[in-house]
């Protein structure tokens, strides 16, 4: 075997490795989320139910709907669970290439990456998740009455707090280049009028609907996100 190829190779066994461990990880979660996953389903659709007073009832369209709606929950659930664990095994990933004082602050990465996720589902879940579901509500007809798929709620509401979970991630994945020298804070600052394009691309790509009102819930916080990665690594590294 060429020499040159042993390092690649070594490198598709430890992403086997992390990828083993992270699902290994998100099933020991899943185990401990799907004895609450009634609950955890509740949680994710409890916005709507809140922002209308309770007056909207859920229904289910399919005998199984509820089933799988809570399955998908547990799996949610297992996967929040063992965030911690995912986030390490990435690190444990990346490690071996960076030099001894760069290993140090695997610590404060894993502890930084659950919180920054942590706090974009939290976000997602007690702001915009009301404010979307109030400006729908809102603005449909008195003469239609508000019955909802539990099924399709939840799957906008997961949707929609997982990406805030990632996208919070934005501020640590900015500090992370600053930090490895990969780009400079004078860069990340002269393209801003650029990031705020993408911004809004990125959301219309990967918001759940369509509609503008939450592409622009969602872009707005990736604009500032962005802004607070360049004010961390500048309060810490410069």
């Amino acid at each position: 075997m060429d020499d040159s190829s042993y390092p690649f190779l070594k490198h598709l066994s430890d992403l086997r490795i992390a990828i083993i461990r992270s699902i290994y990880g998100i099933f020991a979660g899943l185990v401990i989320s799907f004895i609450f996953s009634d609950e955890i389903l509740k949680w994710f659709v409890s916005s709507l139910i809140k922002t209308s007073n309770n007056e909207i009832k859920l229904i289910a369209l399919a005998p199984y709907e509820y089933f799988f709606s809570e399955i998908r929950a547990a799996l949610i659930g297992g996967i929040l669970i063992a965030s911690p664990w995912i986030f390490y095994q990435i690190w444990l990933f990346v490690s071996p290439g960076l030099y001894k004082n760069e290993k140090r602050i695997a610590f404060y990465f894993v502890f930084s990456a659950v919180i920054f996720f942590i706090s974009g589902i939290i976000f997602a879940q007690c702001f915009i998740l009301p404010m979307v579901f109030n400006f729908f509500v809102k603005n449909t007809p008195s003469y239609i009455e508000g019955r909802y798929s539990i099924g399709v709620l939840f799957s906008f509401s997961s949707n929609l707090i997982l990406l805030f979970g990632i996208v919070f991630e934005i501020p640590l994945l900015i500090f992370l280049l600053i930090l490895f020298n990969i780009v400079t804070i004078e860069i990340l600052k002269s393209i801003r009028r650029y990031i705020i394009v993408i911004a809004f691309v990125l959301s219309a790509i990967l918001t759940p609907t369509p509609d503008p009102f939450t592409q622009t819930a969602m872009a707005i916080p990736m604009i500032l996100l962005y802004e607070l990665g360049i004010f961390i690594a500048r309060l810490f590294i410069l």
